[in-house]
């Protein structure tokens, strides 16, 4: 008895068998749904910290066997602050993840520009973050220093080793 494992696409176009054979279609799903714990960001920040990068490797790796599947990505803010403030924040962290699964860098890219809402303002701190979790041929993070926020000595020397 053949197995077969159409596309949607091919679902919708119809099927072509052959009436004297049994055939065992496997449907493919029309909805994944996932829930993510540890994708963690700075208060009121809209960057994915490092520690946050095994889950949402684990959620491009999803993303990308679902191709042309409309995704929404959904989140909270903190727990502290009122829930007006924490609405921002909320969307642009969403927007950020939404970013990253799409490969999106223009996005990214505009967040180091002033003018745009704070919690998607991106800078130091955030290029800091990303040259401690970027290793070298090494194995080594281009940044070992506490990320602080001020472009200092070891900021540069990463800077420049990137």
């Amino acid at each position: 008895m053949p197995t077969l494992r159409p596309t949607i696409a091919e679902l919708r176009a119809g099927l072509d068998l052959a009436n004297d054979v049994r055939h065992t279609i496997i449907i493919p799903p029309l909805l994944v749904r996932v829930r993510l714990t540890g994708i963690l960001f700075e208060t009121d920040k809209s960057f994915l910290l490092p520690s946050s990068m095994p889950g949402i490797r684990k959620l491009k790796s999803i993303y990308d066997q679902h191709l042309g599947k409309t995704v929404l990505v959904s989140g909270h803010a903190d727990r502290a602050g009122a829930a007006a403030h924490n609405l921002a924040p909320s969307v642009d962290r969403a927007k950020s993840v939404a970013a990253f699964l799409q490969d999106d860098d223009d996005d990214w890219m505009t967040r180091f520009k002033a003018g745009a809402h704070q919690s998607a303002v991106w800078g130091t701190r955030e290029d800091q973050y990303m040259l401690s979790a970027v290793t070298d041929s090494g194995g080594s993070p281009y940044l070992t220093a506490a990320v602080s926020g001020r472009v200092d000595a070891a900021t540069r020397d990463a800077t420049n080793r990137f």
